[in-house]
């Protein structure tokens, strides 16, 4: 009779437990439900018979005609050369023979001679620099080893262990390992990634080719000469460099030590990055977040519950000012502000860098709080912001 009652009690119980009773939205059954989906079906995939070369026409042409695909969107690099950059700098700083070595000197910054002069330059020049030359890496290793499968299906060269690996990931839509290395944190399928991978080098080609950020030290402009109106944070290779870019601007420019300063954010009331007509004058304005597990409301300019069966929402345009107060927050504000995490990808999950944080973090943006929640409310939400999503 116990046997038969337990049984009984069992059966009314829900097949799968409510989110709620751990703290979490709704929306939380649904990300775990797609999880446990990949998790089940990725192995799956990935053992459907796939031949690379010769035996199999129709996959071959499929991974050719992706091939194809993929390289016409890379077929542009970020144009990084002394005349080009020399042009920019001797129009807004200098005389042309200082503006030649300041050119050669951003061009190749790591050249022991010429730290004398980066040192000079104005750290967003230094910044998009570099982030220049990593996107160029990229988009040079994935070419070379596109056009390499390309003639092993073609029979010209032997298909390695290497390039057989890389036909079966372009057969499965995932970024092969080898280019994961190479590349910023992301979660996207390959042609998600190689879209994304082109907005981003025609983000940093927009940069440079407006001369934006590059000034120097003595500009009146914290940001040096013409700062653009609104910065696509995930969209960069390194965005906490950039974040360091911001409080090493704000120190040369005030004479202040760049310990001392830490970066407030502010929420605006500006849609996105498109609608900024102007920058602000201490800071930068960024867009491209996304909340999850929550979303913004426009209207109330708070933190507010997540829509039915949206997992992600977009926050609007975030304004990043260095403040000298090494206090983020006031003792009034942490009452009515959520400092929410921001990572630059969904997993949330990296590496322990040098600093004694996760590499997946970028740093916290206060949210300002609803009335009925407080920030362990979110906590157990597990409420953070990331750059970028995964597709």
């Amino acid at each position: 009779m116990k046997d038969f009652c337990f049984r009984r009690f069992a059966e009314v119980l829900d097949v799968m437990e409510n989110p709620n009773i751990f703290g979490l939205h709704e929306n939380g059954a649904i990300a775990s439900l797609q999880r446990e989906s990949q998790d089940l079906l990725e192995p799956l995939v990935s053992m459907q018979p796939t031949a690379a070369g010769g035996s199999s026409g129709t996959t071959d042409e499929l991974v050719i005609s992706v091939v194809d695909t993929l390289l016409s969107q890379l077929k542009s690099r970020i144009v990084l050369d002394e005349d080009s950059l020399s042009h920019l700098v001797s129009a807004k700083l200098c005389s042309r023979s200082t503006s030649t070595q300041v050119a050669k000197a951003i061009v190749h910054p790591l050249r022991p001679s010429k730290r004398d002069v980066v040192e000079k330059v104005h750290p967003f020049t230094t910044f998009i620099l570099l982030e220049a030359h990593r996107f160029n890496a990229l988009r040079t290793t994935v070419l070379e080893h596109l056009q390499e499968l390309k003639r092993a299906i073609r029979g010209e060269v032997l298909m390695s262990e290497f390039l057989e690996s890389l036909y079966n990931n372009v057969v499965f839509s995932r970024v092969p390992p080898v280019w994961v290395s190479a590349s910023y944190p992301t979660l996207k399928p390959l042609g998600a990634w190689v879209s994304d991978l082109k907005l981003r080098m025609e983000f940093i080609s927009s940069w440079l080719s407006r001369g934006h950020g590059l000034g120097n030290e003595g500009a009146s402009s914290s940001l040096g000469m013409e700062p653009l109106q609104s910065y696509w944070l995930g969209g960069l290779f390194f965005p906490q460099g950039f974040l360091t870019a911001v409080l090493q601007a704000h120190s040369r420019a005030h004479d202040l030590p760049v310990d001392s300063l830490t970066l407030k954010t502010t929420v605006m009331k500006i849609e996105s990055g498109a609608n900024v007509r102007k920058g602000p004058e201490e800071g930068v304005y960024v867009h491209g977040l996304f909340l999850d597990g929550g979303r913004w409301d426009r209207s109330k300019q708070c933190l507010e519950e997540s829509a039915k069966g949206k997992l992600y929402s977009e926050l609007p345009v975030v304004w990043f000012r260095p403040v000298v107060d090494g206090r983020r927050t006031t003792t009034s504000d942490a009452e009515t502000v959520y400092e929410c995490p921001l990572y630059r990808t969904t997993s949330r999950a990296g590496t322990l860098s040098t600093t004694g944080r996760s590499t997946n973090y970028v740093t916290s943006v206060d949210l300002v709080l609803s009335s009925y929640t407080n920030s362990d409310f979110w906590i157990r939400r597990g409420t953070a912001l990331v750059c970028d999503l995964p597709y």
